[in-house]
C-alpha cells in the first residue's frame, strides 16, 4: 500500500468507529463490565523535537481514539473515578529537515484513568505502548518494525446538550526496538495534543 492508500484506510476506520459510537443502547451498555465508551480523533504537534544526525525530527500526530470503559461493580455512568482500556490507530506524517517527507503507522494500546469533577469536566491520565512501522532510516534509530511507548495527561470537556467532547493535553512518546536491530538509541518527542469525538452516552 502506498501513502495515499494508508491515509484513506485510516480515515475510513475513523468514520466507521464514529458512526458505531452513535448506536445507543444504555441498558445493555450499563450491564457490561467492559463496554465501548467513546471514540474520536487527536491531532498533535511536537513542541520539543529531537535533533537526529539527518536533521530535526518533526512528526505530526494524526490518530483515532477508542476508549472501552472497565466498569467496576456497583459503579454507575456518573462515577467520579473511571478506568479505561484504549486503542489508538495512527498514521503520522514525518518531516526531517533536508530529507524527503516520510511517515510512521501503528497502533497504541494502554490504560487510562479519568477523574471526573462532574459530568462535564475531567482529567485523564494514560500510559500505553504498541507496534509501529517506521518508513525512514536514521543513523540514530533503525527503520521498520519498532515500538512506541507513551504517557499523557489531558483535560476533557463534555458538551451537556450533545454527546460530543473536546480535549487538550500533553503526550510524551519514546520509540525504539528493544535492540532487535541496530542502531537503537531511541527517539523522544513531546506533543501538544488537541482532540474531539463522541461519547456513547
Amino acid at each position: 500500500m502506498n501513502t495515499y492508500q494508508y491515509i484513506c484506510l485510516y480515515f475510513f476506520l475513523l468514520i466507521f468507529c464514529t458512526a458505531k459510537s452513535q448506536q445507543k443502547d444504555t441498558s445493555l451498555y450499563l450491564n457490561k463490565r467492559i463496554s465501548f465508551y467513546q471514540t474520536g480523533f487527536q491531532f498533535g504537534m511536537p513542541f520539543q523535537n529531537e535533533q537526529l544526525p539527518e536533521g530535526k525530527y518533526i512528526p505530526i500526530m494524526l490518530q483515532a481514539n477508542l476508549d472501552f470503559w472497565i466498569r467496576r461493580k456497583n459503579r454507575t455512568i456518573n462515577a467520579k473515578h473511571k478506568f479505561f482500556v484504549y486503542l489508538e490507530p495512527y498514521f503520522n506524517p514525518i518531516k526531517i529537515k533536508n530529507n524527503s517527507p516520510s511517515f510512521e503507522v501503528g497502533s497504541n494500546i494502554g490504560f487510562k484513568y479519568a477523574y471526573c469533577f462532574n459530568d462535564i469536566n475531567s482529567i485523564r491520565v494514560n500510559i500505553g505502548s504498541g507496534p509501529q512501522y517506521q518508513a525512514f532510516e536514521s543513523l540514530q534509530q533503525s527503520g521498520g518494525f519498532i515500538f512506541s511507548d507513551n504517557f499523557g495527561i489531558a483535560y476533557q470537556h463534555n458538551f451537556s446538550t450533545h454527546p460530543m467532547y473536546v480535549n487538550i493535553g500533553y503526550r510524551f512518546r519514546h520509540i525504539s526496538n528493544l535492540d532487535l536491530q541496530l542502531p537503537n538509541k531511541g527517539i523522544d518527542t513531546h506533543f501538544l495534543v488537541l482532540g474531539f469525538g463522541w461519547r456513547k452516552v
